[in-house]
């Protein structure tokens, strides 16, 4: 009960004021006034990042998969996505979202109007803060000094293994 009476209270204010509001404003909204983070949701959210399997935005616009992996992932994209436009863009970000919404009923154009960028530049700006998976090529450029140096050492070990003469060893 905890949880689920703030879940709908959050729908019926939204509702009030927004006749048709993006499925992910309105569960991430919903969401995030449940007061209670779920670890479930946060690696749920995390797999998909870490995995690239993250749905697009735009899918999340109008209705939630119904594959409940698919809708648990959807549910917590759209929680953190609204997460991320109150930390990036303040209270004021969120008012001026269900404001357009409030107009427009278009996802791409309500967004737009909010804050000032397409949906897709703020999916990527989203994604972004996300922790990402680091590829092998991001891994050596950050720490491509301590790879050589290592290298190095370990050929001088190497060489120096061949040069020692080992009394087991036959000449």
């Amino acid at each position: 009960m905890e949880r689920v009476i703030p879940h709908e209270i959050s729908h019926l204010l939204l509702g009030s004021l927004v006749a048709a509001p993006p499925y992910w404003l309105d569960e991430g909204l919903a969401t995030n006034n449940e007061g209670i983070s779920s670890p479930t949701g946060e690696a749920i959210l995390a797999a998909a990042a870490l995995n690239d399997q993250l749905i697009p935005l735009k899918q999340l616009c109008y209705a939630f998969p119904e594959d409940p992996q698919q809708a648990a992932l959807a549910y917590a994209q759209s929680q953190s996505v609204v997460v991320f436009i109150r930390e990036r863009y303040g209270r004021e970000g969120l008012q001026k979202l269900i404001q357009a919404f409030s107009q427009v009923r278009d996802c791409e154009l309500g967004v737009q109007e909010a804050l000032g960028l397409n949906l897709t530049a703020l999916e990527a700006q989203w994604q972004s803060s996300l922790p990402q998976r680091r590829n092998l090529l991001s891994i050596l450029a950050a720490n491509g000094g301590w790879l050589v140096l290592w290298l190095i050492s370990l050929a001088i070990t190497l060489l120096l293994i061949q040069w020692i003469p080992w009394p087991w060893r036959s000449a």
